[in-house]
């Protein structure tokens, strides 16, 4: 096993850290379960994806991004001085 070594600030102590062995893989799994495993991930990746994309129109169709409202004030703002110094 490979050891790491981390020194502190102060130089005077050092900390030695073990790398973890492998992770063993099981050598029985024949490629039709692989094959299966694979599709239901993909399945799953597609689903989160349809829901993240359905997520993305709803809020873009009823919500206005802060950066507007931001940009919205700030020109309300201008507004009400530039009325004011008329009336002065």
């Amino acid at each position: 096993m490979k050891k790491l070594e981390k020194k502190c600030k102060c130089h005077s102590t050092h900390l030695s850290e073990t790398k973890p062995p492998p992770v063993q893989t099981m050598r029985d799994e024949t490629p039709v379960e692989l094959a299966d495993q694979v599709e239901e991930l993909h399945s799953k990746i597609m689903t989160k994806l349809d829901a993240m994309n359905s997520l993305r129109e709803e809020l873009r169709t009823k919500y206005v991004p802060s950066s507007v409202c931001t940009q919205l004030e700030q020109c309300v703002k201008d507004s009400e001085v530039i009325s004011y110094m008329q009336h002065c």
